[in-house]
Parts: structure tokens; sequence; C-alpha cells
């Protein structure tokens, strides 16, 4: 009992010995705390705007990545990568006609694609060792303008046909072309597409006696 007594005794002893605080400084404390809740609020609210300004530019972004959906029904111009691309020849005699069947599909294409298979841009080049003898585009042999939109998937089929004679590169010659071993090749847009096609040209049968 003694012991809290004077303990009681020496923490009033102590608290009258604490001299009064003035005014001023109660004025000065107070704004203090004022200042550093408006600071903690300043900052609790650019922490809040940047989280949404993030939050709002990742939705942005990912809005712009995001493709659009009719993006991939808008034609686009062809290219031999998107082509898939077959061919053949068809003959009977040197000196006759070779046909040479043509199919374009667009099977590579994620959109459709639009190209114009004419004469310029569909060429088939006829070779006898190192001799051009006849080429499509400078014969313009085929359409001027044949505009086409292939589908994804779509294929187009069409024909060049050599007349069989030997027209040089400006095409100028009309000599027919004599029995041997030909070579073709297919270029489109400019580039050869596919292997060469091999093929040997007979010797025309004699005609049959008249009776």
């Amino acid at each position: 009992m003694g012991s809290n007594a004077s303990s009681r005794r020496m923490q009033r002893s102590r608290q009258a010995a604490r001299p009064p605080m003035d005014p001023a400084t109660k004025k000065r404390i107070r704004r203090i705390i004022i200042w550093a809740v408006i600071a903690a609020v300043i900052v609790a609210g650019v922490f809040i705007v940047m989280k949404l300004t993030r939050n709002t530019l990742s939705t942005i972004e990912q809005a712009v990545k995001a493709p659009d959906p009719a993006a991939q029904f808008m034609p686009v111009p062809c290219s031999t990568q998107m082509l898939s691309v077959q061919y053949s020849e068809n003959h009977t005699y040197a000196g006759s006609e070779v046909s040479f069947p043509i199919t374009l599909t667009n099977a590579k294409g994620e959109q459709p694609c639009t190209i114009d298979a004419n004469y310029n841009n569909i060429e088939v080049q006829v070779v006898t060792g190192d001799v051009h003898v006849w080429d499509s585009r400078s014969c313009k042999a085929g359409r001027e303008s044949l505009p086409l939109l292939l589908d994804k998937g779509l294929s187009h089929d069409q024909q060049v046909v050599w007349p069989g004679t030997v027209t040089g590169e400006d095409c100028q010659g009309k000599d027919a072309a004599q029995p041997g071993t030909y070579r073709a090749r297919l270029l489109v847009l400019g580039e050869q597409v596919g292997e060469e096609l091999v093929f040997e040209l007979p010797q025309a049968p004699p005609p049959e006696p008249e009776s």
C-alpha cells in the first residue's frame, strides 16, 4: 500500500512539474497534424488515380490490339505466297497447239484476295535448250484484263494456248515448232511457280492418201 501511494505522489509531482503548453505551440502541432492528414489524402488520391489510369490504358491497349472481326473479310492483293498454283500441258504433234490448263487457289491466305489474271500476270514460257521459243506475255495470249476475287479456299481455272509456232522473245516469228523436247514454265505476278514441265513433241503423221 505504501509503495503504491508513493508512486502516485511521484507521478502527480512530475505532472505538476511539466510546464503548460503555450497556445502557439498547440496551434503549430495542430497545423502539422492537419498538413500530415492532407498529404496522406493527396498521396492516396495520386495512387488511386495512377491505378485507374493504368487500368484504363491497359483496356485501351487491349481494344486496339483486338483484331477487327470485319478485317478477315476485307480483300487484299493476292501474292504467290497465298496462292496454290497447279498447271499441266496437253499436246499432240509438233507444230500444233499446246494447251496449258492452270488452276489458281487461295489456299494459304487468311483473307479473300484479288488478282488480274491477264497475260501480264499469268505467263507461260516455252523453251527448248537455250532457245526462247514462245511466251504468252510477249504474244498477248489470253485476256487483256481478267479481274478475280478469290475467297479463302476458292479456285479459278483458266487456260493458256501456245499455237505451236516459234515466235522468239519479240513474238515476230511464225515458223512451226519442230519435233523435239520442250520445257514450259509458269510465272505468276512475275515469279516462277512450280516446276518446269518437260514434254516431247512428236513428228506429225503423214497425211492419209486420198482414195
